[in-house]
């Protein structure tokens, strides 16, 4: 539907254009609009792209033994130079569900992913479609890092003002969606969790054979501990309690590292400029993202903002982390261990700062230095109630958060109540202070910002 929203009293619809898939994003440039819509589409060999040799070494990664439909996205070209009279240019189909897509300049990229499976006992790649035919068949890049499971990532780019096809390359990665994108590339995330104990259990009876029945006792060498227990035997009862307390906590704390450290994000930068798209490097950092504002590109450093968190038979253990990526994805610094037994709630980078929200029962809000990109640190903070799922710079030393206020409920806990608009004043950053705020509605207020910042508008 275009309307002719100006003035707002006289405000009418102008056209309507009916379209059968599901919407996703619009962008207009200048006289044309794209519309990302998303569907499914009835497997056929005939229009799909086989990959016959890989049948045999995908099979193992393959999720699911077969399928009908398959969830594809559509990319449509409108001439809009006649408001009245849209006219439609182009219309491509590529396969896979829309994850994200952005406009730099007048060249449109879209990101979709879709799982591999078998068809017919063949993997069935990417391709790209104007009607039914196949106008692209992106090349397949894979890595040399094994995954628990695998999804065809496939960036598309086109040129908005004639609709024309750019480039396509199609990368197996692992499954994820937060991406962020700056002028010059595309950062593709996704959460790795690294298991050891599978592995162990193939590889030490495969050594063993090999080796000799020395494998499992080589990895758990002999140690003396007659005197730790001679020790032991000779502390009182009062000091063998402390000492027991002491080695369960320092037990449950290495488990805890260890299992944190198990959990990473790994980051693909795919590099992008005029259509062109090209790969450049993977980094990975430990913890994982809120969303695609724990990522930026700033200097040629891409700056993270990450929770780390495990479950154990004691409850929850997190914390929050910054780190610093160079151009080659390699880390350079890091701020780890911050607002412990709290999680991100929503971070905003600008410029040599990161300005960050956890929260668990109070809402700290934090402002960090990264000016010095191998040594971040905090410069100040301000604890107040509620928090801020949306951050958004007002001026530079004055930031809005949109979030939930919040309260103690009968019981002692903490309980959300209606949405909060908050203005922080940053002028001073040792000193952050909320200089105002606002409270809309009762428990159970909801907004689409709170999840989606393009349904928040700001207008100086």
């Amino acid at each position: 539907t275009i309307v002719d929203a100006y003035p707002a009293s006289s405000a009418s619809v102008i056209s309507k254009t009916d379209i059968e898939e599901t919407p996703q994003e619009i962008f207009i440039n200048g006289d044309r609009l794209v519309l990302l819509t998303t569907g499914t589409s009835e497997l056929t060999e005939s229009d799909r792209v086989q990959a016959p040799d890989t049948a045999a070494k995908m099979a193992m990664i393959s999720r699911y033994p077969y399928y009908r439909s398959a969830p594809v996205t559509h990319a449509v070209f409108y001439d809009i130079s006649d408001r009245k009279d849209p006219k439609l240019l182009k219309d491509y189909t590529i396969d896979g569900d829309y994850v994200t897509a952005r406009m730099i300049g007048s060249t449109v990229y879209l990101l979709s992913r879709e799982s591999v499976y078998p068809y017919n006992d063949r993997i069935i790649v990417p391709t790209v479609r104007e009607n039914t035919k196949v106008i692209i068949a992106p090349d397949v890049y894979y890595f040399d890092n094994p995954e628990r499971q695998y999804d065809f990532t496939t960036i598309t780019s086109f040129d908005a003002g004639n609709g024309a096809t750019k480039d396509a390359k199609t990368y197996l990665v692992g499954s994820g969606n937060i991406v962020y994108v700056s002028p010059d590339a595309m950062y593709v995330s996704y959460q790795k969790y690294h298991n050891i104990y599978p592995v162990r259990g193939m590889v030490e009876p495969a050594m063993g054979v090999a080796q000799g029945s020395g494998v499992s006792s080589g990895a758990a060498a002999p140690l003396s501990v007659s005197s730790i227990v001679e020790d032991f035997n000779t502390m009182s009862e009062a000091d063998k309690q402390t000492a027991i307390v002491e080695l369960k906590s320092g037990e449950q704390e290495a488990i805890n590292r260890k299992e944190i450290d198990q959990s990473t994000t790994v980051i693909h930068k795919i590099g992008i400029n005029n259509g062109a798209i090209t790969y450049i490097a993977k980094g990975e950092v430990p913890g994982y993202l809120k969303n695609q504002f724990a990522m930026d590109e700033y200097g040629g450093n891409l700056r993270v903002a990450t929770t780390s968190s495990v479950y154990t038979t004691r409850g929850q253990y997190e914390y929050n982390n910054v780190f610093v990526l160079d151009s080659a994805m390699k880390m350079i610094g890091s701020l780890t261990h911050i607002a412990e037994q709290e999680q991100i709630y929503s971070t905003r980078f600008i410029a040599d700062r990161l300005y960050m929200v956890t929260f668990k029962r109070i809402d700290p809000f934090f402002v960090i230095d990264l000016s010095t990109p191998t040594s971040p640190k905090i410069l100040g903070k301000l604890k107040i109630p509620g928090y801020s799922d949306y951050l958004h710079p007002y001026d530079k030393n004055l930031i809005i958060g949109l979030g939930k206020e919040t309260g103690t409920n009968d019981w002692g806990g903490v309980s959300t109540q209606g949405l909060k608009l908050a203005l922080f004043d940053v002028s001073d950053v040792e000193h952050p202070r909320l200089v105002g705020k606002v409270e809309i509605g009762d428990a159970g207020s909801d907004s689409a910002a709170l999840s989606d910042h393009k349904a928040f508008l700001f207008d100086k």
